[in-house]
């Protein structure tokens, strides 16, 4: 008899592990030039597990005249670090997608422009292989190791570049600084180091800085500093 409720205590502890129920967060950005202006804010509504990690994001950019300008959404059921994504930059028309198969360790990118005109590419999921906000998950498994390299799919070019991101100290008392550089010293000096820095105590994103996901009016890269707080 003890045996048996020792056995059902164990399977009711396994099953009430998979069954944990994410929490819903949401969590707002105020996205600012060098000169301190704003230039959009997104709003992130998003569940997560007790450990942090992301299960699903949706996020709307609005300009600072508080025009909806871009919407993402991404899903994590099929893999924590590469969600299948959809992008869409209402600015431009523009349509930017990713799809992971489970069974071919496959990753499929699709680019739709304003013309209907279509660029795709598929490649092989590697280890270490990060997309988009897969890269919060990818921190937080690694969040006490001092570095560690990661191979980032920029779904814009369609394909994916060799990084390593590596701790260090932060200047804001309770916060932990991660730095991402691009693996390639030759590219190295044009593209510019991301930073983004989480709360100790509950590990959740505080602020970005570097190359953003949404691109200026005019159609071009532009690198900006995000403030994220969670009303």
């Amino acid at each position: 008899m003890k045996i048996l409720f020792a056995c059902l205590f164990v399977l009711f502890v396994t099953m009430s592990g998979f069954a944990e129920t994410p929490v819903n967060v949401i969590m707002k950005g105020e996205a600012t030039n060098s000169k301190g202006k704003l230039v959009y804010t997104e709003s992130h509504t998003y569940k997560k597990l007790s450990s942090g990690e992301i299960t699903e994001i949706q996020t709307k950019y609005h300009n600072a005249e508080g025009k909806l300008i871009a919407e993402v959404s991404a899903d994590f059921t099929k893999d924590a670090f590469i969600p299948d994504t959809v992008f869409i930059d209402h600015r431009f028309s523009e349509k930017q997608e990713l799809t992971y198969d489970k069974d071919s360790k496959m990753v499929t990118m699709k680019l739709t422009d304003k013309n209907g005109k279509v660029k795709t590419n598929t490649i092989a999921r590697t280890d270490d292989m990060v997309s988009g906000s897969g890269f919060h998950n990818y921190i937080l498994k690694h969040y006490d190791a001092k570095k560690s390299d990661i191979k980032f799919i920029v779904l814009p070019k369609l394909d994916y570049y060799s990084f390593f991101f590596q701790k260090e100290p932060s200047e804001t008392t309770g916060q932990r600084k991660f730095v991402l550089k691009i693996s390639s010293w030759v590219l190295r000096a044009l593209v510019k180091e991301i930073v983004v820095e989480y709360r100790d105590a509950d590990h959740v994103l505080m602020s970005f800085e570097g190359l953003t996901n949404i691109e200026s009016d005019s159609h071009d890269s532009q690198i900006l500093k995000i403030k994220l707080s969670y009303p």
